[in-house]
């Protein structure tokens, strides 16, 4: 029997599992959070979790976030990149920031309509989307203007999309370690 934070873990048949009571829940589910996505894999790794696994619908244990989360900072993010195109064009005139803005605020209402018909697309097409948009406002940032506004609240805005989109992402399709 092996000790994690106090917890018991694995053990002899005969034994009860440390993955019991409130405390345990959170440790149990994390354990599950670790672990790709099968149940031999979790079986092989934590013995005792293996019945956790039945609890979670396939793919369910390696997401980590709720689909909503995601769809709704899609949303925000169209709208902000659609606002921040025109504000650059009633500002300065700018036409290549509005078509810009708009362009990337279709990218992103795609992204969205994608993830609420077929799930990973629109997540894998919201993440690249904020991946380039980050390169592109952070270069722009760190080494052209180094004004904050717009380019430096971009990428940070980006930077968070991008680490919800991350989070979103579904990586149950990775085959298990040794498969």
């Amino acid at each position: 029997m092996r000790q994690l934070g106090g917890l018991s873990i694995g053990g002899d048949s005969g034994q009860k599992s440390g993955c019991t009571g409130q405390t345990a829940n959170a440790v149990c589910l994390l354990q599950m959070r670790l672990i790709d996505d099968t149940h031999t894999v979790a079986a092989r790794w934590l013995p005792d979790a293996a019945h956790l696994a039945a609890a979670f619908p396939k793919g369910e244990a390696a997401r980590m976030i709720s689909p909503i989360v995601g769809q709704v900072t899609l949303a925000i993010y169209a709208v902000l990149l659609a606002a921040g195109g025109v504000i650059g064009y009633l500002k300065a005139g700018s036409k290549p920031s509005l078509i810009a803005g708009l362009i990337s605020a279709a990218a992103a209402l795609a992204a969205l309509g994608l993830s609420i018909t077929s799930g990973p697309w629109g997540v894998a097409l919201g993440l690249l989307l904020a991946i380039v948009l980050f390169l592109f406002f952070g270069y722009r940032y760190a080494a052209r203007t180094r004004k904050f506004m717009p380019g430096g609240l971009l990428a940070v805005l980006s930077l968070v999309v991008l680490a919800v989109m991350f989070l979103m992402m579904d990586w149950s399709w990775r085959a298990p370690p040794g498969g």
